[in-house]
């Protein structure tokens, strides 16, 4: 036997007898299992489902006073501030992800708190739900910047004067809820408002037409 045959052998003995190195699980992503449970909680407290059916991607749920469609399983730290929600982003800071334009009382008046009017488009693209109270310049663009997908968009028609028409919505919006007071109903002699323009919203996935009757 020469020396290089030697050296071969050598070598694939070498190789045949080293260990794998060990590979960190939280290292590589890829490695991860993904979450098969949701963790949800809202102001530190867990989110109830008791009364709802067992939670899914795409079930539009009610957090934090805002329906909210799920994402994927996972972790999710909820926090209202105000009459708005908040969700804790991977980064550590929190992001605005529930707003209402609706009335409030200042003093011996109501005045509409609009918080969409300090938003830019990009900040009510990552809206998961948005509430509409009282229409107002600019809700077109607003409406059209959110993502369609992921916001849920609830509508309150209890004025029909202040509305004049149902608003533009995107094309490819999944979830949509719509609220109607007492007073629209036929009952009262009053005209409900014309919904035809929800044939056009052939992505929709969830739709709730509330009617108050109290």
């Amino acid at each position: 036997m020469n020396s290089r045959t030697c050296v071969l052998l050598l070598l694939l003995l070498a190789l045949g007898c080293s260990e794998a190195p060990d590979v960190d699980p939280a290292a590589d992503p890829a490695l991860t299992p993904a979450p098969t449970t949701w963790d949800i909680t809202v102001d530190g407290e867990p989110a109830d489902f008791e009364d709802e059916p067992a939670p899914a991607e795409g079930q539009v749920t009610q957090l934090g006073g805002y329906r909210i469609a799920l994402g994927p399983p996972g972790e999710y730290r909820f926090r209202t501030e105000g009459e708005e929600l908040h969700l804790l982003q991977e980064s550590g800071d929190w992001r605005r992800v529930g707003v209402a334009v609706q009335l409030v009382k200042q003093g011996d008046d109501y005045v509409v708190d609009n918080p969409l009017a300090e938003m830019s488009l990009g900040e009510v693209r990552h809206l998961l739900s948005l509430d509409v109270h009282k229409p107002f310049d600019g809700l077109a663009a607003k409406l059209a910047a959110v993502d369609p997908e992921r916001c849920v968009v609830r509508l309150w028609l209890s004025e029909l004067d202040d509305w004049k028409r149902f608003p533009d919505l995107p094309a490819g919006l999944r979830y949509l809820s719509i609220w109607l007071s007492h007073e629209e109903g036929d009952e009262y002699g009053n005209p409900l408002p014309d919904l035809s323009a929800l044939g056009r919203l052939t992505a929709l996935r969830w739709l709730e037409v509330y009617a108050d009757q109290t």
